[in-house]
C-alpha cells in the first residue's frame, strides 16, 4: 500500500490551500484505480495534483509488468505491438524538434519504453541510451533496434554529462516529479538541455471533457501540469523554460536549461 503525506504542501510554490476539483468516487468506475485520491488544485499556484500525495511510487508493479500489455487496453488504449509504426514516427519528430537547440551528442531517454526515442536519436547521429522499469519493453526495445537501454532508476543511473536528457509522459507518473528534474540536473552538461513532454490540463479537451479526459485518472497521473506551472517546477529545481510547444492540443513539451 502506498504511504500518503499527511501534512502537504505544493511542490511548485509551497502553497497549502487547495479546493477539489474532481472526487475520485465522482469519477467513472474504469477510472477508480488503486487508492482512493482526488484531485485538488493549489489555490496559490493552480498545480493540480492527486491527494493525499504519495511518498513512494504508484502502480509500480503495473509499470514493471503489463502496463503496455494489458493496463493500456483496459483504460481504452490500443495494445502497444499496434502502436509502434506510430511511436516510431513521434520520435522521428521529437528528435527534429531538439535538434533545433543540441544537433549531436550524448542524450538519454527516461522512461523510454521500448527505446523508440532513442533508435531514432541515433539514426540522428546522437550517442543514445535509455532507461525504464518494464524490462520485456527492454528486452524487445533491444531485439528490434540494438540499442543502448537498461531497466533503472533515474536515481541509480550511473552515466552522467549528458548534452539532451528527455522524458515523455513520465513527469506526471513519479511522487516526486520536483525530484526527477534534479537529478536529471545533476546529469547534464553545463549548457544541456532537459525537454519534458506531458500532458497540458489547460488544454481545450480537459476544458470541455472534464472528469472524461482520458488523462484523469488518479494512481495512474498523480500531477496534471500547465505550461506556467512546469515553468515554476522547472525554476524550483534551478532551471529555466527556454521554449514551449504543443505538438498535439493534450500535450506540452517543455525545453529546460540550467540557470
Amino acid at each position: 500500500m502506498n504511504k500518503t503525506q499527511e501534512t502537504e504542501q505544493c511542490i511548485c510554490c509551497g502553497g497549502t490551500e487547495t479546493s477539489t476539483v474532481y472526487k475520485f468516487s465522482d469519477l467513472p468506475e474504469y477510472k477508480q484505480i488503486g487508492d482512493s485520491k482526488d484531485i485538488v488544485q493549489c489555490e496559490e499556484c493552480s498545480l493540480m495534483y492527486c491527494h493525499p500525495r504519495n511518498t513512494g511510487e504508484s502502480m509500480l508493479d503495473i509499470y514493471e509488468s503489463n502496463y503496455w500489455q494489458e493496463y493500456q487496453t483496459q483504460v481504452g488504449e490500443p495494445e502497444i505491438d499496434e502502436r509502434t509504426g506510430e511511436f516510431e514516427r513521434i520520435s522521428d519528430e521529437r528528435i527534429s524538434y531538439i535538434q533545433e537547440f543540441v544537433s549531436h551528442g550524448k542524450l538519454l531517454d527516461v522512461g523510454c519504453c521500448r527505446g523508440f526515442l532513442v533508435n531514432s536519436a541515433r539514426k540522428e547521429g546522437f550517442e543514445a541510451y535509455g532507461i525504464d522499469l518494464n524490462q520485456k519493453d527492454i528486452d524487445d526495445g533491444i531485439r528490434d533496434y540494438m540499442i543502448n537501454i537498461k531497466k533503472c532508476f533515474l536515481e541509480d543511473y550511473s552515466e552522467y554529462e549528458f548534452d539532451v536528457i528527455t522524458s515523455f509522459n513520465v513527469l506526471e507518473h513519479v511522487s516526486d516529479p520536483l525530484k526527477m528534474l534534479l537529478e536529471k540536473k545533476k546529469r547534464l552538461k553545463k549548457s544541456g538541455l532537459i525537454v519534458v513532454g506531458t500532458h497540458d490540463v489547460e488544454c481545450k479537451n480537459h476544458k470541455e471533457e472534464k472528469e472524461n479526459w482520458k488523462h484523469i485518472i488518479p494512481n495512474e497521473h498523480l500531477y496534471f501540469f500547465s505550461t506556467s506551472t512546469l515553468r515554476k517546477l522547472g525554476e524550483k529545481a534551478g532551471l529555466k523554460m527556454i521554449y514551449f510547444n504543443k505538438p498535439i492540443e493534450n500535450g506540452i513539451v517543455a525545453y529546460f536549461e540550467s540557470l
